[in-house]
C-alpha cells in the first residue's frame, strides 16, 4: 500500500483546512475522521490537534474556508448583488459536494451565515419589503439555490433520473405535457436557475 508523503515540518492550518475539504469531497462528512485525515497529511493524528480542537471546530472552519471569497451583498448593488451571492454561493456547492451537509451538520449559524443574513435582509428592506416579504423571498431563492444544486448533483450521479420526453405523451391525450416537454431538451440547469431567480427576485439586467 503507497503511504501518504510525509508532511512533518511543514504541517500548517490552511494544509489541514485544504486536505479536510479534499477528503469530505471524496468521501463524505462521515468520511472525514482525525485519523483519516493525519494518514493523509503523512502525520500522526495528535498534529491535527494542533491546529484544530476537534472535528466539529475543524467542520465549521472548513465551511468558513469555502465561503470565505463569496461576496456580501450591499445595498447600494440592490437585486443584482444578491442574485450575485446566490450564484456564488451555487458555484461553490457545485465545486464542492461537501457544503450541503455541512450546512445542515453545522447546529448554529456561523459568523459568514449572520453576515450574510443581516446584509440580505438589509437590501430587501431598503428596496422597501415589508419584513414578512423579506423573508417570504430570501427563503425561497434560498431553497430555489439548494433545489437547483440537489438536482444539478443528481443528473451527474452515476444512474441519474430520466425524465420523460416530449415523445412519451401524444399532443392529442395530453397536449400541455407534450408542448412543455417539447422544449425541455433546451434548456439547461443554469437557465433554470436564472429563471427562477427572477420569479422568486425579480428580473435583472446584470446577465
Amino acid at each position: 500500500m503507497t503511504q501518504a508523503p510525509r508532511t512533518r515540518g511543514r504541517l500548517n492550518r490552511s494544509l489541514v483546512l485544504t486536505k479536510a475539504i479534499e477528503l469530505m469531497d471524496a468521501e463524505g462528512l462521515d468520511g472525514l475522521t482525525i485519523r483519516a485525515l493525519a494518514t493523509a497529511l503523512g502525520a500522526k493524528p495528535m498534529a491535527i490537534y494542533t491546529y484544530f480542537a476537534g472535528k466539529d471546530e475543524l467542520l465549521t472552519a472548513a465551511y468558513a474556508e469555502l465561503v470565505a471569497a463569496i461576496p456580501l451583498p450591499v445595498i447600494e448593488d440592490g437585486i443584482a448583488g444578491l442574485k450575485q451571492n446566490l450564484r456564488a454561493h451555487r458555484a461553490v456547492m457545485l465545486a464542492h459536494p461537501c457544503v450541503l451537509p455541512l450546512v445542515v451538520r453545522l447546529d448554529r449559524p456561523t459568523e459568514y451565515n449572520l453576515r450574510l443574513n443581516e446584509a440580505a435582509f438589509g437590501v430587501l428592506l431598503h428596496l422597501g419589503l415589508a419584513p414578512r416579504e423579506a423573508l417570504l423571498r430570501a427563503s425561497a431563492a434560498s431553497w430555489l439555490t439548494l433545489g437547483s444544486v440537489t438536482n444539478s448533483t443528481a443528473k451527474a450521479a452515476t444512474n441519474p433520473v430520466v425524465l420523460p420526453s416530449a415523445a412519451e405523451f401524444s399532443p392529442e391525450t395530453h397536449p400541455a405535457l407534450h408542448a412543455v416537454l417539447s422544449v425541455l431538451p433546451g434548456l439547461d440547469d443554469e437557465e433554470l436557475f436564472e429563471a427562477g431567480l427572477d420569479l422568486v427576485l425579480g428580473p435583472t439586467s446584470d446577465r
